[in-house]
């Protein structure tokens, strides 16, 4: 499974309660469009953490790479490597 795979499934799942918009894709705006509320806001920053054995910093928890799971999983590539 794709890190956009991953990060996708774990926001429909959580998130969207698997009740997912009709046009949802890896650019829909999750701020924006709340479905990132403060406290799924700060469950997906505990997933990306623990899934991914990376440690996010105050620096790192903007709405930019947040915004989307395209942005999201550039983030964390950038994390990782």
């Amino acid at each position: 499974m794709s890190l956009r795979d991953e990060l996708r499934e774990y926001i429909t799942n959580i998130s969207l309660k698997k009740q997912v918009p009709t046009d949802f894709s890896d650019d829909y705006d999750l701020i924006e469009r709340e479905v990132l509320d403060s406290l799924a806001y700060l469950g997906l920053i505990t997933y990306v953490e623990n899934n991914y054995q990376i440690e996010l910093v105050e620096e790192d928890i903007t709405p930019e790479n947040f915004s989307s799971i395209t942005m999201l999983a550039r983030f964390v590539e950038r994390k990782l490597a």
